[in-house]
């Protein structure tokens, strides 16, 4: 056996779960410019400091990127609840980004889906949300797994990712 192996061989599944994890993220776009602008589509008014929380970004970079987002029109700042806190909000031209990012997500995403039986798609989503519940052990790791996620085709009461973290209350 080589000595690559020694800290345990990986089993061809958890090999395969790997190779697709990396196929689907370098197709799809994951930038931290578009984890921002779907994160705002989906949690509008959120701070720079949420926006960080979830995208995964220091507070300064996420600043960074908000003020390009900003910058070109995609994002406005606005005064929040109590007059001192800043919140985001996507302008009508972010809102657009936002729909063509999930849109192209999806199309990805459903045409690797789309060469397995209806059947095999319900028993990979079984399988899928087992796993995602099993890799989700707090709410900020919930948050930045759904990053990119189209709230609207897994609404968060049967979201399998928000399930988990409940469960854990």
């Amino acid at each position: 056996m080589h000595a690559a192996y020694t800290y345990g061989m990986t089993t061809r599944a958890a090999n395969l779960l790997g190779a697709l994890s990396t196929a689907l993220v370098d197709t799809v776009s994951d930038s931290t410019t578009s984890a921002a602008i779907v994160t705002l589509f989906n949690s509008p008014g959120l701070n720079v400091g949420g926006v960080a929380r979830i995208i995964g970004l220091s507070h300064a970079g996420t600043v960074r990127v908000v003020d390009r987002l900003v910058g070109d029109g995609y994002v406005a700042r606005e005064r929040g609840n109590d007059g001192r806190e800043v919140v985001l909000r996507l302008e009508p031209k972010g809102k657009r980004a936002a729909r063509s990012i999930l849109e192209s997500r999806a199309a990805v995403l459903d045409n690797a889906l789309g060469r397995l039986s209806a059947d095999d798609q319900r028993t990979f989503e079984r399988i899928a949300e087992q796993l995602l519940a099993a890799v989700t052990p707090d709410p900020d790791v919930a948050d930045h797994t759904c990053r990119m996620c189209d709230e609207r085709a897994c609404p968060l009461a049967s979201c399998p990712v928000e399930c988990a973290i409940a469960e854990q209350r």
